[in-house]
């Protein structure tokens, strides 16, 4: 789930370097505080936070890691979604 966060986070963030609309950013900023929250779960458990080290568009999941690793994958990201 904070994987999850992490994603919609980094591609607004991609969107907000591309385009520059402060809605964006905004988004962006708002998923930053959904992840904060969430990542209480696993400190609370000791749990192993799967966000390590937050490098953008970089995965543990093997799903959002299907989708490719780095700052490549998220302009990918942001290209398809600006086709739609």
């Amino acid at each position: 789930m904070r994987e999850e966060e992490k994603l919609a986070r980094d591609v607004y963030n991609t969107f907000y370097a591309q385009w520059g609309a402060r809605v964006f950013n905004n988004i962006a900023t708002s998923e930053s505080r959904h992840m904060a929250s969430i990542k209480t779960l696993p400190d609370r458990c000791g749990l192993t936070d799967p966000v390590g080290v937050d490098i953008p568009g970089d995965f543990v999941n093997s799903d959002l890691r299907a989708l490719g690793r780095g700052p490549q994958t998220l302009d990918r990201l942001a290209a398809r979604c600006s086709l739609s």
